[in-house]
């Protein structure tokens, strides 16, 4: 992703989340120096994934899919795409929170290897939703991060 991804990356959004970030919010994003960003592109930014780094561990801030791309693996392989790319930044854990109404994405995640580790009561405002929190462990998956 990069800042020419902007304004794609802004339409994924506003698309694909109940409370999107606004360009400048992802314009901030994209300027820090350890992160995760990629972008899905099938002639045009049809899906993104952004994360940060620190310290061995990884925070996925937020993985969206075009509604109208749904059911193509995009996401799917963003997210192997971006737990690869941690994994060679030397990153070991990988968290990221979901709300707790989506089972869809709760379903996707237990499915790529995530586990519930926590939860944030009321978390979420618009609407009101707790967060569960999940992790990965990306040593577990180093022979399949490496191979892919």
């Amino acid at each position: 992703m990069v800042a020419g991804d902007l304004v794609a990356v802004v339409r994924v959004a506003g698309q694909s989340m109940l409370n999107p970030w606004n360009e400048h919010q992802f314009a901030a994003e994209i300027h820090i120096s350890s992160g995760l960003r990629l972008v899905a592109d099938n002639g045009t930014v049809c899906g993104y994934i952004m994360g940060r780094t620190m310290a061995g561990e990884a925070e996925i801030l937020q993985l969206a899919v075009l509604p109208s791309c749904h059911r193509r693996s995009i996401g799917s392989q963003l997210l192997v795409k971006g737990l690869r790319s941690l994994s060679r930044q030397r990153v070991r854990t990988c968290y990221l929170e979901v709300r707790r109404q989506n089972t869809g994405a709760l379903s996707f995640y237990l499915q790529a290897g995530f586990r519930r580790v926590g939860m944030r009561k009321k978390y979420y405002r618009h609407p009101v939703d707790d967060a569960v929190i999940m992790q990965k462990i990306l040593d577990e998956d180093r022979n399949d991060a490496d191979n892919s």
